[in-house]
């Protein structure tokens, strides 16, 4: 049995903390797909901060960890178990839970004999497993 481990939002947390380094100062969210094109990446950091909603937020991370999800649907992985990392913690407990069930009904369709989300240290430890 072997473990495998994904990062769901990869790309935007990369872009934020060199945002905060190069800068000082950062945003807290971006909202773009790891899929999305450099170009919108550029643009999203040029613009002002602003406000997000919990909404997007729990969208954004849902999306997020779907495809994550989707990517790692593959027979090489059956039998192992799958660890998808996720920040949580912009989420209060009570928002992100409702999305756990079509979280759950994605993993029992992957060949992974078990699927934990996890979140990041910001906010204590949270994990909660899909499968």
């Amino acid at each position: 049995m072997g473990i495998e481990v994904t990062i769901a939002q990869a790309r935007e947390r990369l872009h934020l903390m060199q945002e905060l380094v190069e800068n000082g100062v950062g945003r807290g969210f971006i909202g773009l797909p790891d899929n999305a094109a450099q170009a919108e990446y550029d643009r999203a950091i040029a613009r002002p901060r602003t406000m997000y909603s919990s909404d997007q937020a729990i969208n954004a991370t849902k999306a997020g960890v779907l495809s994550c999800l989707q990517k790692k649907n593959k027979p090489k992985y059956e039998g192992m178990v799958l660890l998808v990392q996720a920040p949580l913690g912009s989420i209060s407990e009570e928002r992100w839970f409702p999305m756990i069930e079509e979280l759950k009904e994605v993993a029992a369709q992957l060949p992974f004999a078990e699927v934990h989300l996890v979140g990041g240290r910001d906010m204590g430890p949270q994990s909660m497993r899909l499968k």
